[in-house]
């Protein structure tokens, strides 16, 4: 919670819900999203809850994704500075996966979702709420390092970096949790984008032709982005890290909340403002 709080005006504050990976710790989220820090610097309020149900580092029982919506209205209720057009949510790996399902099913109260590393474990519920889903556009923006011993990219399953421990063999092989195209197709769908197949050619990491596509620099690594864009403007972006493996990397963080501040809810009819 930034010091300029004490004078910060009623509903002018954002918020940021940042959930960890499986069986990893709230307090490691913080010390290795830079989300805390940047919070300071931006003034916005940022929380790492302990959100994982049942098995969690600690044995603590998590308060799970319902538990993460009472939060924010606790949260609303204790800083009244908190502006609910502004609240986002961020997560890694299975807090990933759980991005991807609590910003459609509950697409009134975020404004925005940026995923790490994100896995797709609630890819059939993701699947059917974006198949019979009537409300606003919500932002995605997925970030992956290609050395994501997962696999989630290149999304057809032919990373050259896949782990062996797990399963004797490479992951996306084994395991459907890790193919991410199903929820990139639902956020396409909700968004009133055309929803893709894949083809490698048109993008070597998300078999997604994207607009502007082009490589850029995120901290000190190589990263490849680009953007699907409905009428309204962009509403997804991709991006592929080199070099990276399955983790937070401080400068994701700058790179979402610039992506974030694009992005407002109108909280009484639920539609997504453009900034």
């Amino acid at each position: 919670v930034p010091k300029t709080i004490k004078n910060s005006k009623s509903k002018s504050m954002p918020l940021v819900i940042s959930l960890h990976g499986n069986l990893n710790d709230p307090r490691l989220q913080g010390d290795t999203t830079g989300w805390p820090e940047l919070a300071a610097k931006e003034n916005f309020i940022v929380v790492a809850p302990e959100w994982q149900e049942g098995d969690n580092f600690f044995k603590i029982k998590g308060m799970g994704g319902e538990g993460v919506m009472q939060l924010i209205k606790d949260l609303e209720a204790k800083y009244p500075q908190i502006d609910p057009s502004r609240i986002y949510v961020n997560g890694l790996s299975l807090g990933g996966a759980e991005s991807f399902l609590l910003g459609l099913k509950h697409s009134e109260v975020f404004a925005g979702v940026g995923i790490t590393s994100g896995v797709n474990v609630f890819a059939d519920e993701v699947t059917k709420i974006a198949d019979n889903y009537s409300k606003g556009e919500i932002p995605l923006l997925y970030l992956c390092g290609d050395h994501d011993f997962f696999q989630m990219i290149p999304v057809d399953g032919s990373s050259k970096f896949g782990t062996k421990y797990l399963f004797g063999d490479q992951v996306w092989d084994h395991d459907k949790n890790v193919h991410i195209f199903s929820s990139l197709q639902a956020y396409e769908k909700v968004n009133g984008l055309a929803v893709s197949n894949i083809d490698m050619k048109a993008n070597e990491y998300y078999g997604i032709a994207l607009n502007n596509q082009h490589w850029t620099k995120l901290g000190e690594k190589d990263m490849l982005v680009g953007t699907l864009s409905n009428k309204n403007g962009v509403v997804m972006e991709l991006a592929a890290i080199r070099d990276l493996a399955h983790w937070n990397y401080k400068p994701e963080a700058e790179y979402i909340w610039s992506f974030f501040k694009k992005y407002k809810r109108d909280t009484v009819t639920g539609k997504l403002i453009f900034n």
